[in-house]
């Protein structure tokens, strides 16, 4: 690759990482604002407690402690630390997030050029870090950030491992591993490229090797401990994220992979148009079936394959949340680049065939900033949660629960700083209750769905409203 070339590269990519702070500060109502809510408030509960790791917290408890079974908090607890030292504001936690994902984006252009090219490594990571839902997700507070890092650590360290046999290597990917699995057990699908990657090292002697297996029991020991726990949590207060998807089929549902509406809604919809704005899917067909110029590049044919199997896995997640394919993204950005790193940065290649090839790339970076910036300015009212936070607190009871209809998002809990219950009570329900007032907004704002005027005049008297108008409600005891 020429100078001008990595140039304009590292130009982009500077450019890419200073659109995420763009509403840095901006408060947690934007998109998935329920998860964020989640994960904020549990890092908040962190901090204003100063409880251990093995025991988050979370505002939607009612009455009870609001200990609750949850994957292993170990981002909420880090944004937590940093809450300690900086204070506790979204800036902060977006702020870590960013990181992170740079993180993610210099491991993976470590481990591209190191196996396979340096040419591949840059258009990699440029492809990967331009994507309208990585420019999203990486300044979100949300785990995911942490657990693309931590992925791509596990395979870059161990492949390193193979290539020297180094302790340090192997100690660095086995944590890595253990992070991914204990904030999500889906990077299990991981172990398809580690085995070739031990295979590298060991050869058949694998299958006689402590080091493979003290790598897998360390690796299941840790999900044993940390779910064994957190269900003694759920029994203690019985609240629960439903980690194991009994309400909804989480995994392998048969019934979802058998319709065409979940194949093209998660390979058209998803993966070819919103992640990769249709112009790179074309790219990622073309890469896969490209000649393998080095035996090393199996290590991503088969991570490739591996996510396949995650999404056959997790097929509801996958149709329902765009989030649950950024898993995806970091192999199929691998294959997306193939052709530009083998054409574009061939000294002898044709000026037109480089024009359209640059052209393409420049094309795809623009709709999928701008579908970022779309998004970051759907929903920017917060005038009406702020009148609400402000009249709530001059009814002088700062630490009060509430009830707040949100259909399921705790967001509004976040948002007020209170704890309590997610719902619309009857007026006698609420008066019997441990509730100091039902707050809430009208209709769907900033993400957040509330109940319409006529549902909550018809459930409390007038006398009831210490605030009702067009936009937001609170009812308090008479």
């Amino acid at each position: 690759m020429t100078a001008t070339y990595k140039y304009i590269v590292a130009v982009f990519l500077v450019l890419l990482f200073a659109a995420r702070f763009y509403g840095i500060g901006a408060p947690v109502l934007d998109k998935h604002s329920w998860r964020q809510s989640d994960t904020a408030g549990t890092a908040r509960n962190f901090h204003e407690t100063g409880n251990s790791i093995l025991l988050p917290q979370v505002d939607w408890r009612g009455d009870t402690q609001g200990f609750a079974e949850m994957e292993f908090p170990i981002y909420q607890y880090s944004v937590a630390k940093l809450y300690d030292v900086f204070g506790a504001r979204e800036s902060v936690a977006r702020t870590f997030s960013i990181a992170l994902f740079a993180l993610s984006v210099l491991l993976l252009y470590r481990l591209v050029s190191e196996t396979c090219s340096r040419e591949l490594g840059m258009f990699t990571t440029l492809i990967y870090a331009s994507l309208t839902t990585t420019t999203y997700y990486a300044r979100t507070i949300l785990p995911e950030p942490m657990l693309l890092a931590s992925s791509v650590g596990a395979l870059y360290f161990l492949w390193r491992y193979s290539r020297t046999g180094g302790l340090v290597d192997y100690v660095l990917s086995l944590a890595c591993l253990c992070i991914a699995c204990l904030i999500k057990v889906s990077p299990l699908y991981l172990g398809l490229p580690l085995l070739l990657l031990f295979y590298r090292r060991h050869g058949m002697r694998m299958l006689r090797s402590w080091q493979c297996w003290l790598y897998a029991a360390c690796v299941l020991i840790a999900l044993y401990l940390w779910y064994s726990h957190a269900a003694t949590l759920r029994e203690m207060t019985h609240l629960s994220f439903g980690l194991y998807g009994e309400a909804n089929g989480k995994y392998f549902n048969w019934d979802t992979l058998a319709t065409l509406e979940f194949w093209n809604r998660v390979l058209f919809e998803r993966l070819a148009a919103w992640h990769f704005t249709w112009v790179l899917a074309p790219f990622i067909v073309w890469g896969i079936c490209m000649r393998r110029q080095s035996p090393m590049e199996r290590l991503f044919d088969l991570w490739g394959i591996a996510v396949f199997v995650y999404l056959i896995l997790i097929p509801v997640g996958n149709s329902v949340h765009d989030y649950y394919q950024l898993p995806m993204l970091a192999p199929l950005c691998v294959f997306a680049a193939k052709p530009f790193a083998r054409h574009l940065a061939r000294p002898g290649a044709p000026r037109l065939a480089k024009g359209l090839l640059a052209l393409c790339l420049v094309a795809h970076v623009g709709v999928a900033q701008y579908n970022y910036l779309r998004l970051m300015n759907k929903h920017t009212d917060y005038a009406p949660f702020q009148r609400l936070h402000e009249r709530l607190d001059a009814l002088n009871t700062p630490d009060g629960l509430i009830y707040t209809p949100t259909k399921g998002s705790p967001s509004l809990l976040y948002y007020l700083h209170r704890k309590g219950w997610i719902g619309l009570p009857s007026y006698e329900k609420f008066r019997t209750s441990e509730a100091v007032a039902v707050v809430g907004v009208f209709g769907w704002r900033n993400y957040i769905q509330g109940p319409t005027p006529e549902q909550v005049r018809a459930l409390y008297p007038p006398e009831a409203f210490a605030l009702l108008d067009d936009e937001v409600f609170i009812v308090v005891r008479r």
